[in-house]
């Protein structure tokens, strides 16, 4: 029977309802398209390199993107700490690396990192390849049932001291928004840093790196943002001085490159610039994947600068709908938080007995309905939330409709046999 329901459950176009925003957003920014185009095979030269006017031309784009960048996330003035990588996961990878290699360099062999189970594997697997070559001691916390991060386990786990916190700013899987605000002070007052993941945050949560206790924040931009694919940043905090240096009670250090090779500033053979951000650019950069950023970030409808709520209301009023519609359904499982307050536009669940591949692939052949289904690499949080083998995530962007939340409902409905 699901197949004869399939046109009446597409939206008023035919087209997909496309509910897979925590991935990657759609639509994109208004405008990127041409953005993006015009920075691919407009005059673009490579910025730094040469006085021409194609190079500044593109050196200009890089400054605008990057005070775009800087305002959002109040920073404003100090568009220097913006560094632009390949998406968030360069961005973690980055900032864990170079705390890591930064502490090495200044004495400290075997620093001490303290990170969540729960964590997309952009850190998780980061973490874990310093652990594995001995490089760090990781001291790990466990999700609560209902995937959140208490600051109490974040406590426990830095004990008397820590040198860095990873932790996300909100969960992939159960949506929960993590009290980073007491886990930033917690670290601080350990002598830690903080590390956090906003991947599903950056343009959704107000982001004040002036006043909160983040020293490293890793974005996505093509998620909330709604920017290119392919693009990110990492922005450093007020602890860290334009040559990346941070001081605690065991000394002076400094975040060191990941990766290597040419940059603005310095030519001296053997090392990167130390200034920054040349210091985190080494290569030719993305030229039209940062101009589409830039573009996204001014025309976001939710930034730190402009406070504005009403993407994240209109967000959490969609999910709490699809978990009023599922609840009390026998063989449903909703996954994470109950108060829609304490969580993003995200909402995981399981149907007992089915593999969540299969339901994510009878929902979009049969009632052309788009989620995604697995780990959403992040196995550790489905495993805390009683999901081992994975489940199926609805999440939802500012375009998404109060319909196509209910042909979700009614679609899950007709699977598990239960009437409309």
């Amino acid at each position: 029977t699901a197949g004869r329901t399939l046109a009446a459950m597409t939206d008023a176009t035919g087209a997909p309802i496309y509910l897979d925003h925590a991935a990657t957003a759609w639509p994109k920014a208004e405008g990127l398209g041409a953005v993006v185009a015009e920075a691919a095979e407009g005059p673009m030269g490579n910025p730094g390199r040469s006085p021409h006017a194609f190079a500044e031309r593109s050196h200009r784009m890089l400054d605008d993107a990057r005070t775009a960048a800087a305002q959002a996330l109040g920073l404003e003035g100090e568009a220097w700490r913006i560094a632009f990588t390949s998406g968030c996961t360069e961005a973690a990878n980055g900032a864990i690396r170079g705390v890591a290699e930064g502490l090495r360099l200044g004495g400290v062999e075997r620093p001490k990192l303290v990170c969540s189970e729960g964590e997309h594997h952009a850190v998780r697997r980061a973490v874990c390849g310093l652990e594995h070559a001995g490089l760090a001691h990781v001291a790990w916390v466990r999700p609560a049932p209902d995937g959140s991060i208490s600051t109490d386990a974040v406590a426990e786990a830095i004990g008397p001291g820590a040198d860095l916190v990873c932790v996300q700013h909100a969960s992939n899987v159960t949506a929960a928004i993590h009290d980073i605000e007491a886990i930033g002070r917690l670290a601080h007052d350990h002598g830690a840093l903080l590390l956090a993941d906003a991947a599903q945050t950056a343009g959704l949560l107000a982001i004040d790196l002036s006043s909160m206790p983040i020293d490293l924040l890793a974005c996505s931009g093509h998620k909330s943002w709604r920017g290119p694919t392919g693009v990110g940043l990492l922005a450093l905090g007020p602890r860290f001085d334009q040559r990346g240096r941070w001081t605690t009670s065991r000394g002076s250090f400094t975040l060191a490159p990941w990766r290597l090779g040419g940059a603005e500033g310095s030519s001296e053979p053997t090392a990167m610039p130390p200034e920054l951000p040349a210091r985190f650019e080494a290569g030719t950069p993305n030229l039209p994947g940062v101009a589409g950023l830039g573009h996204a970030i001014r025309h976001c409808p939710a930034t730190a600068r402009r406070n504005d709520a009403d993407a994240l209301a209109h967000e959490r009023a969609l999910r709490q709908r699809l978990r009023q519609g599922l609840q009390g359904i026998d063989g449903v499982r909703l996954l994470g938080p109950a108060d829609p307050a304490a969580c993003t536009g995200v909402q995981s669940f399981v149907l007992e007995g089915w593999p969540c591949q299969e339901v994510a692939a009878a929902l979009t052949a049969s009632f052309g309905v788009a989620v995604r289904a697995g780990f959403h690499c992040a196995p550790g949080a489905c495993e805390a939330v009683g999901a081992p083998d994975g489940c199926v995530r609805a999440s939802f962007g500012p375009d998404t409709r109060e319909d196509e939340v209910d042909v979700l409902i009614r679609a899950v409905r007709e699977l598990v046999g239960v009437p409309a």
